[in-house]
């Protein structure tokens, strides 16, 4: 029986394009805030973390490619859940993607502006701006571009970035190699405490390497290119498992280094003040190019990750709304629209991050478990309850159910272990 056609080609042109797509889509913020969990609890919950962490994000990512990939007609996946289980399960997962969105802008805003209030007051040396003041003028500026710039222009720039922005992180984690200490090594846990760190390192460690926003796209593009279900879901797997592998190179990579170049009192101090790795850095280091370098680095991945997470939340209300149809050309209205969207998320989340709330938490116990849930075991979940999917399913979706449950509640029994 002949096998259909592209099922044994090699890695072609478009697989290299989005093997990359995913791999920049996938690094951001997530990884600023890494170091400083996983260097709190020692070296070796990482060390442990990073011998599964690879078929974990492979296998998950992967499960959630295929449920889209294998619908008549490729979608966003509430689209796809909503066709398969029902308007209220779709709903349901419209509605966790906005809650996703709305604690990422929270978080990215509050990184954003504790990196400028302590680049004016350790940098320039000023007397530290009232944080209401700098909160609002941050608000204001981003607001601003975001209104006036558009969405395409947005996408247009954060993807221009995305590849210089790690191209820096790859050059600073190289440099830090002769800083690096052994000490973290000789500092051997009791189980007690290694099941803690693991527990609290794990939905941060998962966050920093997920690309599950883009799937459904991934999905779309190959069921273009591949018409045939199976051919679609093999050339994908290919996509998927080399960005998987990539993330976790330098994931990892960049959080040991952090870890084994920073001392521990210099990790509480930037938990205690609610702070990046990098900014953190910049207080330290020696050359006075990279007193001033971090900081900026620092701002511009947070940024970068700032603008997707605003554009997935002002999108997610818009369609919640159900106020914004697609094949009809309104512009004005559409306009007018993204003024009074882009409002009513900018106003209340900027003052929530005013409050200062922990980035690590918002995380660990929003961020990370809602991705576990929707992009975890649900698609396990409805690989098992849909019959049409029956001939898809696969015995690794155990690990992938595992993984998310774990992820789910990890955060919450690490923080509240004794």
């Amino acid at each position: 029986m002949n096998k259909p056609a592209g099922m044994e080609a090699g890695t072609t042109q478009h697989d290299v394009e989005w093997i990359l797509t995913l791999f920049g889509t996938a690094v951001g913020a997530g990884i600023l805030y890494l170091p400083i969990q996983a260097g709190l609890g020692g070296i070796w919950p990482v060390l442990i973390l990073s011998c599964v962490s690879f078929p974990v994000v492979w296998l998950s990512h992967r499960t959630l490619t295929h449920l889209v990939v294998t619908h008549k007609s490729p979608c966003e996946l509430p689209q796809v859940v909503e066709e398969d289980l029902g308007n209220a399960a779709g709903l349901a997962v419209s509605l966790l993607y906005l809650i996703f969105y709305l604690a990422l802008v929270v978080a990215f805003a509050t990184g954003m502006i504790n990196i400028a209030a302590t680049f004016i007051e350790f940098q320039l040396g000023l007397e530290a701006m009232p944080r209401p003041i700098l909160c609002l003028l941050i608000a204001l500026g981003l607001s601003a571009v975001m209104l006036t710039a558009g969405e395409n222009a947005i996408l247009r720039i954060t993807s221009g970035v995305a590849f210089p922005l790690i191209a820096a992180l790859l050059f600073l984690s190289v440099y830090l190699i002769p800083s690096w200490h052994a000490a973290p090594f000789w500092q051997l846990p009791d189980s007690w405490s290694l099941a803690k760190n693991l527990l609290l390192v794990v939905p941060i460690l998962f966050f920093s390497m997920d690309f599950s926003a883009i799937c459904a796209m991934l999905a779309a593009s190959y069921r273009r290119h591949y018409p045939d279900a199976r051919v679609a879901m093999r050339r994908s797997d290919r996509a998927v498992y080399w960005s998987s592998l990539m993330l976790l190179v330098f994931v990892l990579f960049f959080a040991f280094s952090c870890v084994l170049a920073t001392q521990p009192h210099d990790l509480n101090f930037a938990l205690t003040h609610n702070i990046d790795v990098l900014t953190l850095m910049s207080l330290h280091v020696k050359p006075h190019l990279l007193n001033y370098a971090l900081p900026i680095l620092a701002f511009a991945t947070i940024l970068h990750s700032y603008f997707a997470a605003f554009l997935g939340a002002r999108n997610g209300l818009i369609g919640l709304l159900g106020q914004w149809q697609r094949h009809q050309h309104q512009p004005e209205r559409l306009h007018s629209l993204e003024w009074i969207t882009t409002l009513l998320i900018a106003l209340p989340l900027w003052g929530l991050a005013l409050a200062n709330p922990s980035i690590l938490t918002l995380i660990g116990m929003v961020a990370a478990p809602i991705i576990a849930l929707v992009c975890y075991v649900m698609p396990v979940y409805v690989f098992r309850r849909v019959p049409r999917l029956a001939i898809y399913r696969e015995r690794a979706s155990v690990l992938v159910l595992l993984a998310g449950v774990l992820i789910m509640a990890s955060y919450w029994l690490g923080s509240h272990q004794m």
